[in-house]
């Protein structure tokens, strides 16, 4: 990695650090509480290396083939990685295990999927449910009112944990 993009990629974390803290506080929250996750979508192997050594605490992945990818080459320096993109069930199977959360279940099918591929690999899969909670036709996740339904429906089954909700508002122009 380039020595000036690295630099760059140091002084904008310092800046988000800075104004993590500054909502922290404003929130009244305990910053030890907040992480900060690095989207490496599209990143270079090398570029996500880097950027593991660098106060980020977590990273997250929007595709599966990425994820193994970047996972295989261990570039999250031990860091843990969350699956944050769309995942069909096909795919279920290389992202189990791999992901520590799956923060993009929005059916049973695949949350039982996923339960059936964590119990043949005999770990607990920690998930989170996504909410469409604009209703917006591009995104995807499930209706705010169909949560409890499938809460309830996970409930059931063994090798799979909701950890929580996983939801991007509308964009708001008020401020």
């Amino acid at each position: 990695m380039v020595e000036q993009a690295y630099r760059q990629m140091e002084e904008r974390i310092a800046q988000i650090r800075g104004q993590m803290e500054d909502a922290a506080r404003e929130a009244g929250r305990d910053l030890r509480e907040i992480r900060l996750m690095a989207a490496s979508k599209t990143q270079a192997l090398e570029t996500v290396a880097a950027s593991a050594k660098m106060p980020i605490d977590l990273f997250g992945e929007n595709r599966v083939q990425e994820l193994v990818e970047k996972t295989d080459a261990q570039v999250y320096g031990g860091k843990e990685v969350h699956l944050i993109g769309h995942l069909q069930s096909n795919k279920v199977k290389h992202t189990v295990g791999r992901a520590s959360v799956i923060e993009s279940v929005d059916s049973a099918a695949l949350a039982k999927e996923i339960a059936r591929q964590a119990a043949k690999r005999q770990l607990c899969q920690k998930v989170m449910i996504e909410v469409n909670t604009g209703g917006e036709e591009s995104k995807f996740g499930i209706k705010p009112e169909e949560i409890w339904k499938l809460l309830e429906e996970i409930e059931t089954m063994e090798n799979i944990k909701v950890c929580g909700l996983m939801t991007i508002p509308p964009v708001s122009q008020k401020k």
